[in-house]
């Protein structure tokens, strides 16, 4: 394959019959579907945003003010998490894809400080209860802090509601 050429063209960016072929030519058969959802749901992620977020400078974006909420996982909730996520894996996507349609910016980054993946959640419909809320997951596997994150924001805070949760106007 020559490098300059893209693996997908740009109508089947979005397809999940291209992102398949394209796994299936470096990955094991039964890992292909569940990461092609995973980059279906970030490309789709991705869209939402691009397409429909306002366009900002980062002087206008600093002005707002996210406040962090600070969600510390328990032993138990450990426990709970790992049986919570093993009854939901296969639908775990479609998922986690319905919290970027309730207007939820998601983030995933790699820490390097702490050798890890941080992935965010951040409320960004004005008037919701996470209107510029922010909660946060660390775990050495991108997927599995995004699980995390899914697991705080509706197991822990009860539906979504961040409010009963320390919180502070920086993080770090």
């Amino acid at each position: 394959m020559n490098k300059s050429q893209p693996l997908v063209s740009v109508p089947d960016y979005y397809s999940f019959q291209a992102w398949r072929d394209i796994a299936l030519s470096c990955l094991r058969p039964d890992a292909v579907e569940w990461i092609c959802r995973f980059a279906l749901v970030f490309l789709y992620a991705y869209r939402l945003e691009r397409d429909n977020m306002p366009k900002t400078n980062q002087k206008q974006a600093s002005a707002y003010g996210v406040t962090f909420v600070t969600i510390n996982l328990t032993e138990a909730d450990q426990k709970k998490f790992a049986g919570w996520i093993s009854g939901i894996v296969e639908e775990w996507p479609t998922l986690f894809s319905q919290l970027i349609a309730d207007g939820y910016k998601v983030g995933v980054t790699w820490d390097d400080n702490n050798a890890c993946f941080i992935a965010s959640l951040t409320g960004k419909v004005e008037g919701e209860v996470n209107y510029n809320k922010c909660i946060v997951a660390r775990s050495s596997e991108w997927h599995e802090a995004l699980q995390l994150l899914h697991y705080k924001h509706l197991i822990v805070c009860a539906a979504g509601d961040w409010t009963k949760h320390q919180s502070a106007a920086s993080w770090g």
